[in-house]
């Protein structure tokens, strides 16, 4: 048990003087019934607390060059030696010194054979000394913040003492009392700790800022300090009130409230940013000249405790990602739903997250983006639910708020794209194309693939099946450096290549068939679509209708032409949903429809264009 006994004895004459005059003059006597400690919790116990490592340079090998030879010169022979200058910050570990300096043996030859081993070494014992330091610092802030932590304690003891009323109704864990035969009756003060009930210190806390609030509301003016009136608030009870309000006792709730919320499992309190207004500062009036400090840049205790908000996962999300997403297209939209949210709902505590928050999200979405598609707003709420089964399973948050909901039935419903019409054709393979653009919308109309499988397909990808056909793999293939470009696993099949556009092939070469640029994201599709698209819509004047109507095109001649099902032109074209392609298979026999069964239905299929 901890107690506080309050002693404040100053002379009668400071009475009418500013508060400031007897600071000095008040203590408190700490008393665990062992000993006592006397401290001051009114001149600002963070105020020795420096960052030792605010700005500090961590020195690294590279920081470190070779020199010349230092040449030590003697009678018989000369010695040489290597030579490290010491960073002026680190001098103090080595008693000053500016150099090491360690003997190379006694020729220019003998130099040169060690100057690197001993150069190493020499670095080396540098950069150790450094972690040595470094160390050395971190115990001292850890002591010196633990004495400040104690300062602050025994000032919020104080203040219960002083203003019993903020103490929360009822059994409080803040207050213990009795009746002793020896000791008569006694009371003790419980210091506020993060494992105390987290609402009792949140009551706590409120009740600290209420009253010290009133106390400062009701600071006297200098006229009425040296009036004989009675103040309405004594001196002690001004101290205590000035101190609490002061940014290095609210960084202290701050931690300590956001500590005890982790340690609970509460709701994750959310603060306002901190103002000069919401502070005790009696020398308010001294920083209005140029260049002056405001009270909020002079407190030297920062935040230790950060709020996990949802951006701060972003690097472990990530992580994630890699080890549970095998393409990186579905990692790219994974992460676009993670990091809209929370850019759009203000950066939340994951723990913090809602239904209400969740299903708020989407309406926030067409209010900015009113264009937005039914289809992307699933796509978004796929994303947010795969973020949050990752949280639950590591217990970052303990309920699934994207699950308890459908998605609401707004934004434009999805239009897919119409597939060319002959006389479509007619107009686009009229036009004089560049030899690698024909080649592109040939391959488009003749094979079904998408813009992004043909933008980065590689020779290596076009195989013989024997003496009958040829064809493009898009399988997991040990022999091909290059992997395959596919929307997902079940697109990863084989297409054999139609007659017409096996005699427009170029010589066989190696590498990239096209040379569109890769983004960022590994991709050529916009690239190749840009040399595209836009002349198809002055071609053809309809907003449904681009490179993409190519492979619907191809889907519907080859179920026209050869008879087979929806169901086996879905496996030809990749259209299939979930599986692992035809990753799946054999040589001979992908799910259900071998090469040459896709052969025969694909040669089917009538293209002049390609003539």
């Amino acid at each position: 048990m901890i107690g506080v006994r309050v002693s404040y004895h100053p002379p009668l004459f400071l009475y009418k003087k500013p508060l400031l005059l007897y600071k000095t003059l008040c203590t408190l006597t700490v008393c665990d019934f062992i000993g006592s400690l006397t401290v001051s919790p009114f001149v600002s116990p963070y105020r020795k607390i420096i960052n030792l490592n605010k700005n500090k340079k961590i020195f690294t090998y590279d920081d470190f060059r070779e020199r010349n030879p230092y040449i030590r010169k003697g009678k018989n022979s000369d010695s040489y030696y290597v030579e490290v200058n010491i960073p002026t910050p680190l001098r103090s570990q080595h008693k000053g010194k500016a150099t090491l300096r360690r003997s190379a043996g006694k020729s220019r030859q003998e130099y040169d054979l060690k100057k690197r081993g001993i150069f190493n070494t020499l670095v080396n014992e540098i950069i150790d000394a450094q972690g040595n330091e470094q160390k050395e610092k971190d115990q001292l802030d850890k002591r010196l913040l633990s004495e400040a932590n104690f300062k602050l304690d025994t000032h919020n003891i104080a203040l219960m003492r002083e203003f019993p009323n903020v103490i929360p109704k009822g059994s409080s864990c803040f207050k213990e009392y009795g009746d002793d035969p020896k000791k008569g009756r006694w009371t003790t003060y419980n210091v506020p700790k993060p494992s105390m009930p987290y609402k009792e210190l949140v009551e706590l806390k409120r009740n600290l800022d209420f009253v010290t609030r009133m106390v400062y509301d009701d600071e006297p003016s200098q006229e009425e300090i040296d009036s004989d009136k009675p103040h309405k608030w004594n001196n002690l009870q001004r101290l205590y009130a000035e101190a609490h309000l002061s940014p290095e006792c609210e960084t202290f709730w701050r931690d300590l409230l956001l500590e005890s919320a982790q340690l609970q499992g509460e709701e994750i309190p959310q603060f306002d940013d901190m103002k000069e207004e919401d502070f005790w500062d009696r020398n308010r009036h001294k920083r209005k000249g140029l260049g002056s400090r405001s009270i909020l840049a002079e407190n030297p205790r920062q935040r230790l405790v950060s709020v996990p908000t949802m951006s701060t996962y972003e690097g472990v999300y990530k992580d994630h990602l890699k080890l549970t997403q095998d393409e990186k297209d579905t990692r790219r939209k994974l992460l676009l739903g993670f990091t809209e949210f929370h850019t759009l709902m203000g950066d939340p505590v994951p723990s913090n997250i809602s239904e209400q928050m969740a299903e708020e999200y989407f309406y926030v979405q067409m209010e900015n983006f009113p264009e937005r598609s039914q289809k992307v707003l699933g796509n978004r709420k796929w994303a947010l639910k795969d973020f949050n089964r990752f949280c639950f399973r590591k217990g970052i948050m303990t309920s699934k708020p994207f699950n308890a909901f459908d998605t609401p039935k707004i934004g434009k419903s999805e239009q897919g794209w119409r597939p060319y019409t002959d006389t479509d054709l007619d107009k686009i393979f009229a036009l004089d194309w560049q030899p690698q653009e024909r080649l592109l919308i040939s391959m488009a109309l003749s094979t079904g693939c998408r813009l992004g499988e043909l933008a980065l397909l590689t020779w290596e990808r076009i195989k013989r099946e024997g003496n009958h056909f040829e064809y493009i793999t898009l399988l997991d293939d040990p022999d091909i450096e290059v992997e395959a470009t596919t929307k997902n696993e079940g697109s990863k099949r084989i297409i054999p290549l139609h007659p017409s556009l096996v005699d427009m092939l170029p010589v066989r070469k190696s590498g990239r068939i096209f040379d569109y640029s890769i983004d960022g994201d590994g991709k050529a599709s916009t690239s190749a679509g840009r040399a595209i698209n836009p002349i198809i819509d002055k071609l053809i004047k309809d907003k449904r209708k681009s490179f993409h109507s190519f492979r619907s095109t191809f889907k519907i001649k080859l179920e026209n032409s050869s008879g087979i099902t929806e169901a086996l032109s879905n496996i030809i074209t990749g259209h299939t949903k979930g599986g692992k392609g035809d990753n799946t298979g054999s040589a001979q026999r992908y799910r259900g429809m071998t090469a040459q069964d896709r052969f025969d239905a694909i040669i089917k299929i009538d293209l002049p264009w390609l003539e």
